[in-house]
């Protein structure tokens, strides 16, 4: 356990600006790359520069930075990383009736307390604040009053009155007004994308809408910045000058298309896991097949931009209008080439079961399709793919494949029962 002590700072000479320019990208693992633009008058020789309003999580070993109009003119030499406590009272207003330890340094030795703040050290009253001494109940319930105790704590209390900064020590070959780049790295941003299908009442027609959300958990808050998000492959921008609050969550919608036509298929998605794509919450026994909604090619080419990956839900209108939520599934990252296709309510009279059998390099599975409908069925089997593997079916049968999933068709007779055997390859 780590012991922070609450001290003073002292100031130093020179500050760089507030940020002129902010650009934020928050990455898949929690980490987010803040690029920032700040200026500042430089002395030519060594000048010693502090840098605020640095995201308190940041990882100083990450730090770049450099001059943007004469990069050759200015160097970092060196660097340090503090964390300061602008108010003590309010740092610990948060910890009036919390269990704290306490030290009280005497002559020669030095005592420790352990019990709980009765009262925040600053309390209103009619004249005004009022400032209190500590008051602390020991596990005996006794309450002491401290004079010159030092609070020990595992953890700085979250706040506005707590921040980074940044000093540096620059060797600077002409004075001058520099705009200032700065790079870094910070833990406590993270993402994730909602995908939402609205169908219809007279399900032939939808409207679709993707949302990125992003939750601020770095300490401070992000003021008119662009935000951007990135997976695996793709870098998709969210916001141009939005402000992200601290403890706070920034959503966009980054793609919406409205009126779109669908086309529904009987499906029966296997439930099979992929990483970063968990397999459906259902179990591997006999379930009813799934109306699946495939949305009109032109949707994407609407859109005209790559998709991040996420948790995809379709909500279905009834006659009255009345909407529901039928499914909820993972969708893979678009490149803007197509549209993932979207899972709905159970269909009845159409069951099926999957059996896992791995095979010589590769992986099988032996789909059981039984129908009591009265009339025959064209229906899908659907198999989650990685981007490298293809789905083949062991018997002549049409195929093809969609994003980040491979399907077969399969005919069921009327009252009928019918299997068919998958082959998942690898190159």
């Amino acid at each position: 356990m780590r012991t922070l002590l609450l001290h003073g700072f002292a100031a130093l000479l020179q500050d760089a600006s507030t940020p002129e320019e902010r650009t934020i990208t928050v990455s898949d693992g929690g980490l987010a790359t803040i690029r920032e633009v700040r200026s500042a008058q430089l002395s030519a020789g060594r000048s010693a520069l502090r840098v605020f309003d640095v995201a308190p999580l940041l990882l100083p070993e990450t730090v770049a930075m450099r001059a943007l109009q004469s990069p050759e003119l200015v160097r970092l030499d060196e660097q340090s990383a503090w964390f300061e406590v602008l108010s003590v009272e309010k740092a610990l207003e948060s910890l009036a009736g919390r269990p704290v330890k306490l030290k009280r340094f005497h002559e020669s030795t030095v005592e420790s307390l352990t019990g709980r703040l009765l009262f925040p050290p600053v309390v209103g009253s009619p004249a005004g604040e009022l400032r209190l001494p500590l008051y602390l109940e020991d596990a005996e319930g006794d309450i002491r009053l401290l004079d010159d105790a030092e609070i020990v704590l595992d953890s700085l209390p979250a706040g506005d009155w707590n921040r980074m900064r940044l000093d540096w020590k620059l060797d600077c070959q002409r004075a001058d007004r520099y705009r200032i780049e700065l790079l870094y790295a910070t833990r406590g941003l993270e993402w994730h994308a909602d995908w939402q299908l609205r169908v219809g009442s007279d399900g032939q027609h939808g409207d679709l809408a993707v949302t990125v959300t992003i939750v601020n958990g770095c300490g401070m808050a992000l003021p008119g910045a662009r935000f951007a998000v990135q997976d695996a492959e793709t870098l998709h921008p969210v916001s141009d000058g939005a402000t992200l609050e601290r403890e706070g969550k920034l959503q966009a919608v980054i793609a919406q298309v409205r009126d779109v036509r669908l086309t529904a298929t009987p499906t029966f998605p296997v439930a099979r896991a992929l990483p970063g794509r968990p397999a459906p919450p259902h179990d591997h026994g006999e379930r009813p097949l799934l109306r699946r909604f495939d949305l009109d090619p032109a949707a994407a080419a609407k859109i005209g931009r790559a998709l991040p990956g996420g948790d995809a839900r379709t909500v279905v209108l009834d006659a009255r209008n009345r909407p529901f939520a039928t499914s909820s599934f993972r969708v893979a990252p678009t490149r803007g080439d197509g549209l993932p296709p979207f899972f709905a309510e159970p269909l009845a009279g159409l069951r099926a079961t999957a059996v896992h059998a791995p095979g010589d390099g590769d992986e099988s599975w032996l789909v059981v399709v039984s129908s009591t409908r009265a009339e025959p069925s064209d229906v899908d089997i659907a198999v989650p793919l990685a981007e490298h593997e293809r789905l083949v079916p062991a018997e002549p049968a049409p195929h093809s494949r969609v994003i980040g999933w491979g399907l077969a068709r399969l005919h069921v007779p009327a009252r009928a029962t019918a299997a068919l055997k998958l082959l998942v390859k690898s190159p």
